[in-house]
């Protein structure tokens, strides 16, 4: 991964924009990776969240102060859920049209093209984009209790071989486990001895 030393985003007259494509339904927030490189960030951006790039209204429309980012972390936009949100396509759009160069605050992003589906439209910046390919970004949701628990065992056995990679696998441990710790507790609770009267 790499800085984006030569682009400051979210500055005059400025915009970055990616488009995430939201793998489940419930969509709720969009945290990018944001820096101040060490300098006193002030003023306002806005975040917004669009069908696509060049629509016309925002889905989503946010206002954040740049004094609320710190150095390299994950800035969170949070927002209320869009329900069908599941195989649809988005854009992000970072402004701050009142920053001035010296208080701005920097999008980081990367070289490699981690999300080929997407693109970064990098419009009126004050220097190029340096070959960044897109922005450090993640995706957040808000899922049902037993959505949640479907999106785990995907991701405990996605790409893990044989036995690893079957879900029944994790199933018949967690079934293990809860029968032996049964046991181990009805042993360690000694049984009450009768009063003989």
């Amino acid at each position: 991964m790499s800085r984006l030393d030569l682009c400051d985003s979210l500055q005059k007259q400025g915009a970055k924009e990616n488009e995430p494509f939201a793998q489940y339904d419930g969509l709720a927030g969009v945290e990018v990776r944001l820096t101040d490189r060490g300098r006193e960030a002030s003023g306002p951006f806005q975040f917004d969240l669009r069908a696509a790039p060049d629509a016309d209204r925002a889905l989503v429309s946010l206002t954040h102060d740049a004094s609320e980012v710190s150095r390299d972390v994950y800035h969170v936009f949070e927002f209320p859920p869009i329900e069908s949100s599941a195989g649809r396509s988005y854009a992000f759009c970072l402004e701050a049209p009142e920053a001035e160069l010296a208080s701005s605050i920097t999008a980081i992003g990367t070289s490699e093209d981690w999300y080929p589906e997407g693109e970064a439209i990098f419009r009126d910046m004050w220097v190029e984009a340096g070959g960044v390919q897109d922005l450090d970004f993640r995706l957040g949701y808000r899922l049902a209790l037993w959505e949640e628990l479907a999106v785990l065992s995907e991701r405990l056995v996605a790409n893990k071989p044989l036995l690893c990679g079957a879900r029944w696998f994790y199933a018949a441990i967690g079934i293990a486990y809860i029968i032996l710790l049964y046991a181990l507790l009805a042993r360690s609770i000694p049984a009450r001895e009768e009063d003989v009267s």
